[in-house]
Formats: C-alpha cells, sequence, structure tokens
C-alpha cells in the first residue's frame, strides 16, 4: 500500500497524457494474468518512460474483452488517472 500511495501521487504530479499497454497470459492451471504497462513522455528530458502499473486477473470467458476493458479502466480510475487516458495497445 504505500507504493501504490507513492506512485499515485507521483501521476498526480505529471502534466502529460498516458499510454497503456497490456498483455495476458495463463499459468498451468489456466488462470489468466494480465499486465498493465502506463507510458508517457517527459517534457522536461523529452524522453518516453514506462512503468509496470499493476497486474489483472481476469476470468476467462465469452466476454473476456469487456471484462478486460472494465478491469483495466476501473485500476486507472483508482490510480486517478483514467481522464489523462491517450491511447491503449
Amino acid at each position: 500500500m504505500v507504493i501504490r500511495k507513492l506512485v499515485i501521487d507521483l501521476l498526480s504530479t505529471i502534466n502529460s497524457r498516458f499510454s497503456i499497454t497490456f498483455d495476458g497470459w495463463s499459468n498451468n492451471s489456466l488462470k489468466v494474468f494480465y499486465s498493465v504497462t502506463l507510458h508517457w513522455v517527459c517534457h522536461e528530458t523529452i524522453t518516453q518512460i514506462s512503468i509496470l502499473l499493476d497486474f489483472l486477473n481476469v476470468l476467462p470467458g465469452h466476454c473476456v474483452r469487456k471484462c478486460c476493458g472494465q478491469a483495466i479502466f476501473n485500476r486507472l480510475s483508482s490510480f486517478g488517472i483514467s481522464s489523462k487516458l491517450l491511447a491503449t495497445v
């Protein structure tokens, strides 16, 4: 929880839009995980910065795309950055 608070504080100070990427895989028990990575450009140094934001567990099924989208949006909202989303890849 301490690191999460630090990340939220850091992200709230960034005056940039964010792009996210996510990738999924399953373990031997077919439990599905998705990693969510956040990307932005630092305007002071003109460099790209990427951080692993979180891992999500989404249950497989016929509506997995909708569930993934909702889980990602909820996670971005919990970090206070859903309004800064520029693109999802």
